[in-house]
């Protein structure tokens, strides 16, 4: 099943212009998670989603380490999205501790065949940087389209 963004509420939401997230709160009050979805991507919204990314990662402690990892696995999966599925793209992020991080994109599909890119070829390589950086990732399918999900753990 597809991430679905919780209902804008009083004090948990927030919006940004051009750009909706959604921040569900925690049981200690601070936000846990955030879902973002991208109608059309442009050029410009790559930038804005890794800062709010990276706004949300800090707002949770999130060491350097797991911030940059996660901030490179969310544009890889992101982009992957852009280029190879149909949309829209739905970006879900949940932290579980100051050290874990879940990252799941949805889109619109189909589940894009796996290819080894020649060595002198500038793309094809995002699946292989996530898998470098994650303890654990994956791909499935459901009526809506293809969730691809990774997990940071340090």
């Amino acid at each position: 099943m597809a991430p679905q963004a919780p209902p804008k509420t009083g004090s948990g939401a927030t919006t940004a212009p051009h750009l909706p997230l959604y921040v569900r709160p925690h049981a200690n009050n601070q936000a846990s998670s955030f879902a973002v979805t991208v109608h059309t991507p442009s050029g410009t919204e790559m930038p804005r989603i890794r800062h709010r990314v990276r706004a949300f990662l800090r707002l949770r402690r999130m060491p350097d380490e797991v911030l940059d990892d996660a901030l490179l696995v969310t544009s890889e999966l992101l982009t992957n999205a852009f280029l190879h599925a149909l949309p829209p793209a739905a970006l879900y992020i949940r932290c579980d501790t100051q050290s874990s991080v879940h990252i799941e994109v949805s889109d619109g599909g189909p589940k894009p065949t796996p290819r080894t890119p020649d060595s002198k070829e500038e793309h094809g390589r995002g699946l292989d940087i996530v898998a470098a950086l994650c303890a654990s990732h994956g791909t499935f399918t459901h009526p809506e389209g293809t969730t691809r999900w990774a997990q940071i753990d340090h």
